[in-house]
Formats: structure tokens, C-alpha cells, sequence
């Protein structure tokens, strides 16, 4: 079951100039859990965003910025600086 590391927007290093509209909020949305066939795994909390490092066990992010995979994860830390995110008005 795919539960682990979840992530709604991943934006890796060097994403320069990515523009996103965004409408999703985690109100009325179930964490979920999964036991069986010797794997067990609970998502346990949620993150607006992650900026630098690898989301904790369990926690669920919206926005994960600057992400590099070169020998090991890094993070290149300016990356959210030239990602436009505009929310809508809901209501």
C-alpha cells in the first residue's frame, strides 16, 4: 500500500520558476494506516511543508521543496525561493 514518505507537491532542487494554484486543505481528510502481511505503517500527522529534509515517520506534507538525490538526499535550501504558491479563497 502506498502510505510511506506521502508528499501532494514535490518540487526538487533546482525547480526554478514553478508557479501552482492551490485549492487543497487536509480539513475532513483521513490519515491512513495499513496492518497486514507482516507490514504495518500509520500516516500520523500533516505538514504544510517541508523545506529541508526527508518528511518524519508518518507525517504527511503538502509542499516538499529543494530535494536532491546525488549520493544521499540533500536539500538545496533557496529552491522556495522562486516557487510562486497563490491559494484560492474558498468561500
Amino acid at each position: 500500500m502506498d502510505l510511506e514518505e506521502r508528499v501532494a507537491v514535490d518540487i526538487n532542487s533546482y525547480g526554478d520558476y514553478t508557479n501552482f494554484v492551490e485549492n487543497a486543505r487536509f480539513e475532513g481528510q483521513s490519515l491512513l494506516s495499513y496492518n497486514q502481511d507482516g507490514h504495518s505503517y500509520s500516516q500520523n500527522a500533516w505538514s504544510y511543508e517541508r523545506l529541508e529534509g526527508i518528511p518524519k515517520n508518518g507525517e504527511v506534507t503538502m509542499w516538499s521543496i529543494g530535494a536532491q538525490q546525488a549520493g544521499g538526499w540533500t536539500w538545496v535550501l533557496t529552491t522556495h525561493h522562486t516557487a510562486s504558491r497563490r491559494e484560492l479563497g474558498l468561500g
